[in-house]
């Protein structure tokens, strides 16, 4: 249902800021042109893919589109703030510093604080 939100919030917005800056739909909506964009994408989705990846993606959409969230609001922000801290480390310290956190993660200081 999150992603069904967000494909119409998308919509909303773009063909909404379009229409605020005036601006001529005919450029955008034009059939023949979506129907070359999207066939060149699902076809070379079904060339490049073999069947077992198709229905990984089928499934994968479909699951995406249908089940609920398993992450909260609050895995995110956890993630932000381990990312956060992460980059700080490496501004300050350089790159390689974060090699033992990468390496032993239930010894580090940094993963420990975000189970």
């Amino acid at each position: 249902m999150p992603a069904v939100v967000g494909l119409f919030v998308v919509l909303i917005c773009v063909f909404g800021g379009y229409a605020l800056e005036r601006g001529n739909f005919s450029v955008i909506v034009q059939p023949v042109e979506w129907m070359i964009i999207f066939g060149a994408a699902f076809g070379a989705l079904f060339t490049a893919s073999s069947n077992t990846a198709l229905k990984g993606v089928f499934q994968g959409a479909v699951q995406a589109l249908t089940k609920p969230q398993i992450y909260t609001k609050q895995d995110f922000i956890d993630l932000l703030l381990l990312l956060n801290e992460i980059f700080r480390k490496i501004k300050k310290e350089g790159l390689i510093s974060i090699e033992q956190d990468i390496e032993n993660p239930e010894a580090s200081r940094i993963f420990s604080a975000y189970p």
